[in-house]
């Protein structure tokens, strides 16, 4: 377990790194509009791909790894396969069809970009999620490593040729969008195999056990994006995209450490699923408790180490064009901690399948995210607007954790021992 956890964290550490450069990049050239509309794309992304991940992504992590014969996990595969696959195309479909008819005033080349872009995403995800679940993680790093030099490759040599003034939000999301299919070629060709072998007819029969259990963490998804990230869409409305963009500029330095945390929650959620189906409650419990301690002090060192380094950071990075962004800063450190300990409770939650309480977690962390958001829009200034997530993390914090199995009493060991 540990050695694949380092290896996971080295995968994405890196991934970490570049998103960090490429936010910086931005930060520095872009103004807070653009960035702040860059955001609000690049926010939906993650809806989607938290879709993917309730419907996919989680149950391949869950299922798969707990099969009891290779059979069982062979069917599994491929109706997980043609699920990502509908699901993409549900996706990507009405969205190039309701850019291109002109419903929204939008560019058709634009359109084409950011429907290319959350299709490659999605693409990329699930087959690191596979690779992960399988724990095929030096190909889940080959996937990164091409995607990475890809990118690098085209944006810099679009820079190079027409400067980084002509470098826009829709050339981002070409080279994005292409560097991600590129990168994930490696296992294109095997999943394009995998679904000639689904068996179409029946998969609604094949996924409708798996639908009783992903449909909860649909909920649950959809009530945790409208807590995490709601803000972005609700502020972009009230106060404009210059707003998002100074919001989220100020999340620039805690991203890197949600990687870190989602790193760890892909190679945990396999592991904690064999631990409960083995009935090794005391090790499940103790690697739970171990990896929330863990993110707690590393959120604490990271702050303590970026609150002295602040001087520095607030000329190098963000310059004249974010005064006052620490105060958000301060805010998106103590809403990354809550994030994280709340994340590896509810990876135990789900593999131990409980995705229906889970799901009504997320749903009373998101109401009391959404309401006190709205108090913010109305009576105060958009820089508090990330305090509205600090309330609804804390509540689904709170429920998730009284989620977690208990460990049997004393007195119940021994009525046990007793009757045996």
């Amino acid at each position: 377990m540990r050695t694949k956890v380092i290896f996971s964290l080295v995968d994405q550490g890196g991934l970490s790194a570049f998103n960090f450069a490429l936010n910086i990049f931005l930060v520095r050239y872009w103004d807070p509009s653009e960035y702040g509309l860059f955001a609000i794309f690049f926010s939906l992304s993650f809806i989607f791909t938290g879709i993917q991940n309730a419907l996919v992504n989680t149950p391949y992590s869950v299922w798969v790894p707990a099969a009891q014969s290779s059979d069982k996990a062979s069917m599994l595969r491929q109706t997980l396969a043609s699920t990502n696959f509908l699901l993409i195309a549900a996706v990507s479909l009405p969205l190039v069809l309701i850019l291109l008819t002109g419903f929204l005033p939008v560019d058709p080349s634009h359109a084409l970009a950011l429907s290319a872009f959350y299709a490659a995403t999605m693409v990329r995800e699930y087959l690191r999620s596979c690779l992960a679940a399988e724990m095929m993680l030096p190909r889940v790093l080959l996937i990164d490593v091409i995607y990475v030099l890809s990118f690098c490759i085209m944006s810099g040599g679009y820079i190079a040729l027409y400067g980084v003034d002509a470098f826009t939000l829709y050339q981002l999301l070409w080279c994005l969008a292409a560097a991600q299919f590129i990168g994930s070629s490696t296992r294109i060709v095997s999943e394009f195999k995998r679904l000639q072998r689904c068996h179409w007819a029946s998969w609604h029969q094949q996924y409708q056990p798996i639908w009783l259990q992903s449909r909860w963490a649909l909920v649950g998804v959809s009530s945790t994006e409208l807590q995490n990230r709601a803000y972005i869409f609700v502020i972009g409305a009230f106060f404009g995209t210059a707003a998002v963009g100074f919001i989220q500029a100020g999340r620039l330095l805690f991203g890197p450490l949600n990687i870190v945390v989602s790193a760890w929650t892909r190679v945990a959620k396999p592991t904690l699923a064999k631990l409960k189906g083995a009935d090794e409650l005391q090790q499940f419990l103790k690697l739970t408790h171990a990896g929330a301690f863990g993110f707690v002090a590393f959120n604490l060192l990271f702050s303590a180490a970026l609150w002295l380094a602040w001087p520095f950071i607030s000329n190098q990075i963000y310059g004249d064009k974010y005064i006052g962004v620490e105060v958000v800063v301060a805010q998106w450190a103590l809403v990354t901690l809550l994030f994280h300990g709340r994340s590896v409770y509810s990876a135990a939650v789900q593999a131990c399948m409980r995705f229906k309480p889970l799901a009504f977690a997320t749903i009373v962390g998101g109401v009391g995210s959404l309401l006190a958001l709205l108090f913010i829009c109305l009576f105060s200034d958009s820089m508090w607007a990330v305090s509205s997530i600090i309330v609804g993390e804390t509540i689904a914090a709170i429920y998730v954790f009284n989620l977690l199995p208990k460990r049997p009493s004393p007195a119940a060991n021994k009525e046990v021992a007793d009757a045996v």
